[in-house]
């Protein structure tokens, strides 16, 4: 009799565990010795700002005997700002090495991801313009610099109008898109002012 191969046996379906979040107290949550992984302090705030803005929204998986398998930086996190529970989802029915098996996998994974570059540009720059707090997202000042340099903007001399004839010159320096930008609002400035015409020109070299 033949053996089976691989093709003749049926996939197994995945687990699917009971996931009832559970509000526990955080001082019955026991660290894992095994943790690989490390909070600095500044990320233990960053962990902290977040549950402070929107809430506890991720909760923390542990095993039979409370012993943390994923969320110990939010759970140092929510120490910190003087939290005495938090939300727990315990995980029944994995052995000692599936603990530890998704206690890596669960840090490592979630780095193996990347940004599309494109997207999250605009994403920054319009939550930058609604007025948000980009520092509070994670993001350090320099790949903020990186990610969004700050666009030269033109140059603009003003001039008291009453030390000047009827004609007179404002100077506009910087890249043209910009120098269009400075001449519209000039002109939507100017444009009740009787008498006063708004005119592009370039400046010669006095000839």
């Amino acid at each position: 009799m033949a053996k089976p191969t691989a093709a003749d046996k049926k996939p197994t379906k995945p687990r699917v565990h009971n996931l009832a979040v559970v509000v526990r107290p955080l001082a019955d949550l026991k660290p894992n010795p095994r943790n690989a992984r490390k909070h600095s302090p500044e990320q233990i705030a960053q962990i902290a700002e977040l549950i402070k803005r929107y809430g506890w929204t991720n909760p923390v998986l542990i095993d039979e005997d409370d012993v943390i398998i994923a969320g110990h930086g939010r759970v140092a996190a929510g120490q910190s700002i003087g939290l005495d529970d938090g939300p727990t989802i315990k995980l029944a029915g994995l052995s000692e090495r599936e603990k530890r098996e998704l206690m890596l996998a669960d840090n490592k994974i979630a780095l193996n991801s990347t940004w599309n570059m494109d997207t999250l540009r605009a994403e920054l720059t319009q939550l930058r313009g609604d007025g948000s707090d980009l520092a509070a997202l994670g993001f350090a000042p320099a790949e903020l610099d990186k990610l969004m340099p700050a666009e030269p903007t033109a140059n603009v001399e003003e001039l008291d109008v009453a030390t000047v004839g009827d004609r007179f010159w404002i100077s506009v320096r910087g890249p043209l898109a910009s120098q269009a930008q400075a001449l519209q609002k000039l002109r939507a400035l100017m444009a009740d002012i009787p008498g006063v015409n708004v005119e592009q020109g370039t400046v010669g070299d006095g000839s």
